[in-house]
């Protein structure tokens, strides 16, 4: 177990907990509202960044930034759009650039990724950064102090036709 020292208070960093998830296929409406309670908790009073991974030229790639368009649609700062999409070739420079401007509190990574084929639809909270293109072998640091992510195929041997074939 490795630990990170923030403001006194030491943090582990290989503990990631599912704080909440929802089934965006059904209409639970208490699922839905508890996932939207624990990130309201998450993030109250507090400055957020929204950073939306992805990109809309792969199907199953393009949640961050359909998510990341609404949120600014809005109101929220968001990294991350259809029209300036945060992605594997621009992700490290833009974080870098967007810190010292917005200056969050908190940043909240969005991210498509791929499950068991029981879970594509699902949607967790999570009290950990994500590590975008993992399930295609890229190294890309991790991104967010808390993040959301959609469930949008299944995980296998054959990721990057997966991920262009997502209905």
């Amino acid at each position: 177990m490795t630990g990170l020292i923030h403001g006194g208070e030491i943090i582990i960093t290989n503990s990631r907990r599912i704080l909440a998830s929802v089934n965006s296929c059904n209409n639970n409406y208490w699922d839905k509202l508890s996932f939207v309670a624990a990130l309201k908790e998450l993030t109250y009073m507090k400055k957020v960044l929204f950073t939306c991974i992805g990109t809309d030229r792969a199907t199953g790639d393009c949640l961050g930034p359909l998510v990341g368009t609404n949120l600014k649609r809005l109101g929220y700062s968001v990294l991350g759009t259809l029209d300036e999409p945060l992605h594997a070739q621009n992700l490290i420079q833009e974080l870098k650039r967007v810190s010292t401007i917005h200056n969050p509190d908190i940043v909240v990574a969005i991210d498509a990724c791929l499950g068991k084929l029981d879970e594509v639809g699902k949607i967790t909270l999570s009290n950990s950064p994500l590590t975008p293109g993992a399930a295609l072998n890229k190294e890309l640091p991790a991104v967010g102090d808390i993040s959301i992510m959609g469930i949008v195929n299944m995980g296998g041997s054959t990721c990057l036709s997966e991920g262009n074939s997502t209905p």
